[in-house]
């Protein structure tokens, strides 16, 4: 169990069980490529949103704040409990 994990609901955890702490911290879009897509041409960097999305095996989908810019810092934790069986390690392979 790591330090995220405990600052969290998912600290009481059973013997045949395992957090998975996934941290995003920060992403860096290509603006030329982003204005492509969205069809912009000098789109001011507070116009452009982004939010993420995790869904991680049999856990509830999660999600980020919404961010703005083309470098937005996240600082998210992400925590996830599960049973460790054989489903599960199959899945990760």
């Amino acid at each position: 169990m790591t330090e995220f994990s405990v600052l969290t609901t998912e600290s009481e955890i059973l013997p045949s069980e395992n957090v998975l702490d996934l941290r995003l911290s920060e992403i860096k879009f290509d603006q030329n490529k982003i204005n492509e897509v969205l069809g912009l041409r000098d789109a001011v960097p507070s116009a452009i949103k982004t939010f993420i999305v995790v869904d991680f095996f049999i856990n509830e989908t999660k999600h980020t704040d919404l961010k703005h810019g083309y470098e937005p810092e996240f600082n998210t934790i992400f925590c996830f409990k599960n049973t460790v069986d054989d489903f599960y390690l199959k899945y990760l392979a």
